[in-house]
């Protein structure tokens, strides 16, 4: 402690009689700090980290510094945007673009409005974008930003092949902003192949495993069970009255929704199979349908011998047809022997090594579509989908009916 009293007092006398061989240059006053362009660096780093609020009064001092920054305006828009504040966001980013000057400056204002169009998404929201982004590229040609911007909301309004397009080359731009667009680009490519129809199962198909809830979307897809569902309610004879039958039972089916189905990209998907009462896919002892885990290979097997029992082919005794389980992981007494007897002799699956079924192996993509396709060969059905939604008319109303009855008396059809 003594050493260093004596060293800062010798240091003190050396700076008083300016005996330093050096300069030593003084610590800068605060008030230099006060500069829009600090408060601006300040605003875009909140504004990175999610802080709107923060960021909203960094570029707040900035306009007070520089009440006619076009930088710092376009950061308030960004901030009003992330804060929900519609009309404020789209004022800033007026005034911003009003008092632009530089390219920098052109762009950024842009960006600012794509961003509260792509947001709050007014009247002919899509066409500012597409206005917005073209100005960019007319003040500084390729801009990462502007451009995931401009796909992600031509994915928002399905335009997907020119939102690929675009994420492409922001892909190829690199960089954070690269990154982020292949991580967008692969959300678009799941959206894409939901509202596909049949189409989706040939991209399934490339999959090592296939969750519960999946195979719930493989075989809605595959059986137009959302169309059956569509076409018979819409035929049925409206009635206003409800049964204290029909009133319990209803109370009963809203219970049985899994909580981890409720609000699942897939829920519909998953409702629609449930109501079919397929072992294999019903709810787990839990309560849980537990949507995004592998569906096994026995599970499959059951689900789908239950599915051909309904549609009305095939032996409905799958043991029985092959004799004694020829499947050393299989054993007399398995939950899912006749099912899965049932499955490999009517060729809905394959055994897959020498003398072993592997029932507790996920179900790969492969296998779940091979399967489907299976039964819709049984039913008539045709191997290629057409691209109109008129493919259900495909199936014979017997078919139909026999799937339509057994969702409605489950009790869960009008919850789909």
């Amino acid at each position: 402690m003594r050493n260093f009293l004596i060293l800062t007092a010798t240091v003190f006398v050396a700076l008083l009689s300016g005996g330093c061989a050096k300069t030593v240059q003084p610590t800068a006053p605060l008030e230099t700090m006060n500069t829009a362009e600090h408060h601006i660096r300040v605003g875009w780093q909140l504004l990175e980290g999610q802080n709107g609020q923060g960021a909203l009064q960094a570029f707040g001092n900035a306009l007070a510094v520089s009440p006619e920054s076009a930088e710092a305006l376009a950061g308030k828009s960004r901030s009003m945007t992330l804060l929900g504040r519609e009309k404020e966001a789209f004022k800033a980013a007026s005034a911003s673009i009003a008092l632009a000057q530089i390219p920098a400056e052109v762009t950024g204002a842009k960006i600012a409005e794509m961003q509260a169009l792509s947001v709050f998404r007014p009247g002919d929201w899509l066409d500012g974008v597409r206005d917005c982004y073209q100005t960019v590229l007319e003040a500084s040609g390729e801009n990462p930003e502007a451009m995931l911007l401009m796909a992600n909301a031509l994915s928002v309004a399905r335009q997907y092949d020119e939102a690929a397009a675009l994420y492409a080359r922001a892909v190829n731009l690199g960089g954070p902003v690269g990154k982020d667009a292949g991580e967008a680009w692969k959300s678009m490519q799941s959206a894409r192949r939901l509202e596909a129809g049949q189409r989706a199962a040939r991209d399934m198909a490339r999959k090592a495993a296939v969750t519960r809830a999946e195979f719930s979307a493989i075989l809605v897809e595959g059986l137009y069970l959302h169309q059956i569902i569509a076409a018979m309610k819409d035929s049925a004879p409206v009635s206003e009255f409800v049964t204290p039958e029909q009133m319990s039972a209803r109370n009963q089916a809203r219970q049985a929704v899994p909580s981890d189905v409720r609000d699942h990209a897939l829920e519909a998907d998953v409702m629609a199979v449930m109501a079919l009462r397929l072992r294999g896919l019903e709810p787990l002892p839990d309560g849980r349908f537990r949507p995004d885990e592998p569906l096994t290979r026995a599970e499959a097997a059951m689900a789908l011998q239950d599915l051909a029992g309904i549609l009305e082919f095939g032996n409905a005794d799958g043991a029985s047809s092959m004799g004694a389980s020829p499947f050393s992981d299989v054993p007399a007494g398995h939950y899912a022997l006749d099912a899965i007897g049932f499955c490999v002799s009517h060729t809905l699956m394959t055994p897959r090594a020498k003398g072993r079924f592997e029932p507790t192996a996920a179900l790969s993509g492969l296998e779940a579509v091979g399967g489907v396709q299976e039964i819709r060969n049984a039913i008539d059905l045709p191997r290629e989908e057409p691209v109109t939604g008129e493919a259900v008319q495909g199936m014979s109303e017997k078919w139909k009916m026999k799937l339509f009855v057994t969702m409605l008396k489950s009790g869960l059809l009008f919850l789909i």
